[in-house]
């Protein structure tokens, strides 16, 4: 029986060390807040690798009725043969960015690529990263690396009405006309 949970032990140890090890695809910034029709975007990096990466690929999912994918640029340290991907903004997804560098591999935390989105309704966005069936990741001596994929949230606020800002104008305009004349009847009075 001691065996038995000496050899589990064994296994759970080594299963955290190939997890801490293996990296992450990370979104930043984590959590955005815009409002309908603003343009923004959020950057995909990696972090942790202890492999020198050549490179790999990943899809991910968003909210195809509160955001757009506009367009999705690779960064310019992977030079080899960069892919955007497909995006289908009905569904919500892209399948199939890669990117990869035969010249300059990379290890530790790196830039990957920039996402560009538009928002177009209210709402919250889930931005989850998934592994590409067709782009595995790999190290410089081509062993197949799992990486850890990330998540983040966008949440799509209202733009104001041209009438509420009207009226919260006219509020603060009376407000300083009141206070104003406040001032000059104490200013009077003593």
């Amino acid at each position: 029986m001691k065996r038995f949970r000496a050899f589990l032990a064994a296994i759970a140890l080594l299963s955290a060390a190939a997890t801490a090890t293996a990296g992450s695809l990370i979104i930043q910034p984590l959590n955005t807040v815009v409002n309908v029709g603003d343009s923004f975007d959020l950057e995909v990096r990696g972090q942790g690798f202890l492999e020198t990466l050549v490179g790999g690929g990943f899809d991910f999912t968003f909210n195809g009725a509160a955001l757009q994918l506009t367009g999705v640029s690779i960064a310019p340290i992977w030079e080899f043969v960069p892919a955007g991907g497909a995006i289908d903004n009905v569904a919500g997804t892209l399948t199939d960015a890669s990117f990869n560098s035969f010249a300059t591999p990379r290890s530790g935390d790196f830039d990957i690529a920039t996402l560009s989105f538009k928002a177009l309704a209210l709402g919250l966005s889930e931005i989850a990263l998934a592994a590409s069936t067709l782009f595995v990741f790999s190290d410089v001596a081509g062993n197949e690396i799992t990486p850890l994929f990330g998540k983040a949230s966008v949440q799509v606020l209202g733009v104001p009405e041209p009438s509420t800002v009207a009226m919260m104008l006219a509020g603060f305009a009376l407000l300083a006309l009141t206070l104003g004349r406040r001032n000059r009847t104490v200013a009077g009075a003593t």
